[in-house]
């Protein structure tokens, strides 16, 4: 015999904890914003502006590191690459960070934030680190 989800229409109030977590509005998960001054000024959900790309530049449009992949040299800052993460966030990034063979793994700020929550979550749950670097 299963029980029956009773709703009090009267007074709009779910009967028991189960019925409240079903009724309710959804959750929104915002991450914390993260305190390195660098990220908070070239990390945005909108494309940074880029200008063309100068004859004597290395030619890095269009390379994929990591998830990042290079969209262009930034308008105002130099030495400076627009990245976009698959994630769809554009990100700026040095010359040196894009060829350095150590950041295969390389994401914007918001997915590195998910990333270390999940990892968190996982070893919360199992007591081992779990490899997400994927």
């Amino acid at each position: 015999m299963s029980k029956k989800l009773i709703y009090n229409k009267a007074l709009a109030i779910p009967i028991d904890r189960v019925a409240a977590r079903v009724l309710k509005e959804g959750e929104h998960y915002e991450p914390r914003r993260i305190p390195n001054k660098f990220s908070l000024l070239y990390h945005s959900e909108t494309p940074l502006p880029i200008r063309p790309t100068p004859v004597d530049a290395p030619k890095l449009v269009g390379i994929t590191f990591g998830r990042l992949s290079v969209i262009g040299l930034h308008a105002t800052v130099n030495g400076l690459w627009v990245v976009r993460c698959t994630c769809g966030n554009y990100e700026g990034r040095r010359t040196k960070a894009i060829l350095n063979p150590k950041n295969k793994y390389d994401r914007c700020a918001k997915c590195e934030h998910l990333r270390h929550i999940k990892s968190n979550y996982h070893f919360l749950k199992t007591g081992k680190n779990c490899d997400s670097n994927d």
